[in-house]
C-alpha cells in the first residue's frame, strides 16, 4: 500500500501525460478539462477521504463535510477504493451537499431552489460531454491511486 505522499507524486506525474494524450485526441480545451478533474480527482476527492489523509487535510476547514462519508464507509471498502462506484459516489456525495446548500439558502431567501437547479441542469446539458470528461479524468485519478495501493482486483 502506498502512502500519502506516494499517492501524490503518481498522480502529479500522470496528470500531464493524461492531459496530453487527451488534448491530442480530443482538442486542447478538453485536454485541459481532463488534466485538471484527474488533479482534483486525485489531490481533493482520494479514496483517501475516509482517513485523515492529505486529500481530507487539503479540505481545510471545509473538511468536517467529510466526517459523514468517513463515518459511513470503511477505509479501502468496495465503496471508497471500488473501481467506479468508488469515484461516483464521492461526487454524488458532493452534488447532494450542494444541493442542501442551495436549499438552505432558499430558506433564508439568497437563491430560488427550483431556479438554480434549472441554471445547473441547462449548464450540465449544454457541457455535458465536458462533464463526462470530467467524471472520466476523476475515475482515471482513482484507477491510479487503486493501482499504487496493490488491490487484488490488480
Amino acid at each position: 500500500m502506498a502512502s500519502g505522499r506516494e499517492h501524490e507524486k503518481s498522480i502529479l506525474f500522470w496528470s500531464v501525460p493524461y492531459g496530453l494524450v487527451i488534448a491530442t485526441f480530443l482538442g486542447f480545451k478538453i485536454g485541459a478539462i481532463a488534466f485538471g478533474a484527474f488533479l482534483i480527482g486525485g489531490l481533493w476527492l482520494s479514496p483517501d477521504l475516509d482517513t485523515n489523509s492529505l486529500a481530507l487535510n487539503r479540505w481545510g476547514p471545509f473538511r468536517i463535510i467529510w466526517w459523514p462519508y468517513k463515518t459511513l464507509f470503511k477505509h479501502r471498502s468496495f465503496f471508497s477504493h471500488g473501481l467506479i462506484i468508488g469515484s461516483l459516489l464521492r461526487v454524488f456525495y458532493l452534488l447532494n451537499l450542494l444541493i442542501l446548500s442551495i436549499k438552505i439558502l432558499e430558506i433564508v431567501n439568497i437563491l430560488n431552489f427550483w431556479e438554480t437547479i434549472n441554471i445547473i441542469y441547462l449548464i450540465t446539458r449544454s457541457y455535458s460531454f465536458e462533464f463526462i470528461m470530467i467524471l472520466a479524468s476523476i475515475e482515471a485519478s482513482c484507477f491510479i491511486h487503486i493501482a499504487k495501493d496493490g488491490d487484488p482486483i490488480f
